[in-house]
């Protein structure tokens, strides 16, 4: 009954199967790291990429057998018990080892958001009135004359949504807003968005005290 487990036939469907789950949780870790810029993430990332090359090889090498084999170049190479088992644990582990880093992916994402999220509170003095959902104030743009489209991406930047998300939800291209959210940055002279927050903050209290 378990036959096929010996024969290539069974082990390049295994193999290609492997390759492409590996090769979808490596894209997904590395998204995390461009995200999240967390090295031992990226470490997992390369992991991934070598279990994907290995599941690769190993699907390359079993197909080439079996082509041989349909061209009659050699008969059907049986696997040995050794062998069999060998290749089969050695895919369960990279299947194993790819959804674990899934789940931490998962968690990671979802941490790097809550300190996004945080990282913005505490730039927001207590007792403003001002939430990021509000956006620039009408003072900062008139003062440092903000297009409608810049203040489209920063609306959202100051919400800590990456610049992929932005332009995901403008429809526009990640270089589009990087290019809108620079021009932003040196108006108001803000090194990044979470100056731009403190800043955007900081407006309305000030003409709150005027």
């Amino acid at each position: 009954m378990i036959d096929f487990l010996f024969r290539p036939n069974f082990y390049i469907i295994f193999w290609l199967g492997i390759t492409f789950f590996s090769l979808a949780s490596a894209t997904v870790v590395t998204s995390l790291f461009i995200y999240c810029r967390k090295y031992t993430v990226l470490v997992n990332a390369v992991v991934l990429y070598v279990f994907f090359f290995i599941a690769f090889a190993q699907y390359l090498i079993m197909n080439d057998k079996l082509m041989e084999t349909l061209n009659g170049i050699n008969e059907l190479e049986i696997l040995s018990v050794f062998n069999a088992l060998t290749l089969i644990i050695l895919g369960l582990l990279i299947i194993a080892f790819a959804a674990v880093s899934l789940i931490k992916t998962a968690k990671g994402f979802k941490e790097a958001r809550n300190d996004i999220e945080a990282s913005v509170k505490a730039l927001i003095p207590k007792n403003s009135v001002w939430k990021p959902e509000q956006g620039l104030t009408n003072s900062i743009i008139k003062k440092y004359r903000i297009t409608e489209a810049e203040q489209a991406a920063a609306n959202l930047a100051l919400l800590g949504k990456s610049n992929k998300e932005i332009a995901y939800t403008l429809k526009k291209a990640v270089g589009t807003i990087e290019t809108q959210l620079k021009s932003v940055y040196q108006k108001t002279e803000a090194p990044g968005r979470f100056a731009l927050i403190a800043l955007t903050a900081q407006s309305i209290n000030e003409v709150n005290e005027e």
